[in-house]
């Protein structure tokens, strides 16, 4: 089972020693997933111990840590960035769209412009 000591070990091990096929924003979201544990943690401390943890009790609190707790982090990173990705898309894509619906109206209006006069021509003649 890994010990960790403290953030730099979880930094060290989600974010500078990733493997190759492994992206570094996954890791740095990963490492972020853990930190938010710490903090709910020192937050339930402080409200339930009256004080904040010291800094022996937070180095205890990443040595407990369980052996999977990373790879849990990295799933919910992973989750979190797909939800990002597909909310971006699908926003950027709307934008497209309701771009491209107006530009595709005002060139049917700017044909049906042209086509009046012109049949009032073919009309007359």
């Amino acid at each position: 089972m890994d010990k960790y000591s403290g953030p730099e070990d979880i930094y060290k091990e989600v974010v500078e020693d990733v493997p190759e096929d492994e992206e570094w924003l996954l890791g740095l979201v990963a490492f972020a997933v853990v930190e938010e544990q710490k903090i709910e943690w020192i937050k339930h401390q402080t409200d339930n111990n009256g004080g904040s943890p010291s800094n022996e009790d937070i180095q205890a609190w990443y040595e407990q840590l369980p052996s999977g707790v990373l790879l849990r982090a990295k799933d919910t990173a992973e989750a979190r960035l797909r939800d990002y990705g597909e909310n971006a898309i699908s926003t950027y894509m709307a934008d497209y769209e309701k771009e491209f619906r107006d530009g595709a109206l005002m060139n049917e209006v700017a044909d049906l412009k042209k086509f009046w006069p012109q049949f009032g021509v073919n009309l007359a003649g």
